[in-house]
């Protein structure tokens, strides 16, 4: 197996064939057997089919040495989208077994990533590192944690360090200017991950922080939950978020919310934000009706400021709604 799911197999099919034959009482076996091979017959994708593997059905051994793969070594100073990102999917799969299985994990291995997380929460805090480093860090820190995750981070003594709330505020504090709008998104959506029991009130906190395209990523990871949507809602009533922002869709959301009070609360909240404004925007153009139409500087206008949005006449882009 470990020979017709190499690069040195030419035929895609028989390499398919031959992974899906993998099963939990082979995995270890093939994996050694493929980890052997020589670099150049090794192919990166089927690299990492086995190590997600391993983290699903593998027993002690095969998690063992999935991980020890692909983590960087306890002293490694580096830490990248790259050297993470299969390691989070690895611990996704080891966390989603759940607690009826204890794997018996190395030392080694624990160390490694206690040494993982322990970078990830300097790195975050550290606003001299790279975008690439620091989402790197977001990567580990901001997903729920379960119990291998837990069991590692207990036998590395650092277990108290990485409860929801502290992973929280750490995560937190990039959802600000400070940060690019990329790790800024990429916070957001790691926060409400964290499972810790605030993150709703600290998305609505960090609002008046950032720019606009940080501020819809905020509403629509509120609007995703029950929670949120109540955040949402006070901080409309309240004014700290302008109703405004919120489109058709969005407005749509917690107006069909299953949860009567929410959809309640929508009703009374919008409604009161829509009408004001509504009737201050119709007044501000009731002149506009006896004014004489102009069609060239009509269509000049609309190419340079509606197009972006909307079409018309052959021109422009289908974004908005047809204006016809």
């Amino acid at each position: 197996l470990s020979t017709l799911i190499s690069a040195a197999e030419p035929d895609s099919y028989v390499r398919s064939a031959a992974l899906n034959s993998i099963t939990a009482d082979n995995l270890t076996s093939v994996l050694h057997a493929s980890f052997e091979r020589p670099a150049g017959e090794q192919s990166g994708n089927v690299r990492r089919s086995l190590i997600l593997l391993a983290a699903r059905i593998g027993d002690s051994e095969a998690v063992a040495r999935a991980l020890n793969a692909c983590l960087p070594a306890a002293d490694s100073k580096t830490l990248s989208t790259a050297t993470t990102s299969l390691v989070v999917a690895a611990l996704d799969g080891l966390d989603g077994r759940g607690a009826r299985q204890e794997l018996q994990i190395t030392s080694a291995v624990a160390n490694k990533l206690g040494s993982l997380h322990r970078q990830a929460m300097q790195a975050i805090a550290d606003d001299t590192r790279s975008d690439d480093v620091r989402m790197a860090a977001v990567s580990v820190l901001g997903r729920r944690y379960g119990p291998f995750t837990m069991q590692i981070l207990k036998a590395t003594g650092i277990a108290a360090a990485f409860q929801p709330a502290q992973r929280a505020a750490a995560v937190a504090a990039l959802i600000s200017a400070r940060s690019a709008t990329s790790l800024q998104r990429a916070a957001v959506t790691a926060l409400a991950a964290t499972a810790a029991e605030d993150t709703a009130a600290m998305l609505v906190q960090a609002y008046a922080a950032v720019g606009a395209e940080s501020r819809l990523a905020i509403t629509d990871e509120l609007l995703s939950r029950e929670g949120g949507m109540r955040e949402l809602l006070a901080a409309l009533e309240s004014g700290a978020i302008r109703a405004d922002i919120l489109d058709a869709a969005r407005r749509g959301k917690l107006l069909s919310s299953a949860n009567a009070q929410i959809r309640a609360a929508a009703e009374r909240v919008l409604h009161a934000a829509g009408t004001s404004s509504r009737a201050a925007v119709v007044e501000s153009f009731e002149g506009v009706v006896r004014m004489q139409g102009d069609v060239p500087r009509g269509r000049e206008v609309f190419r340079k400021r509606c197009a972006t949005c909307h079409r018309m006449e052959e021109y422009g882009h289908v974004v908005g709604p047809d204006l016809r």
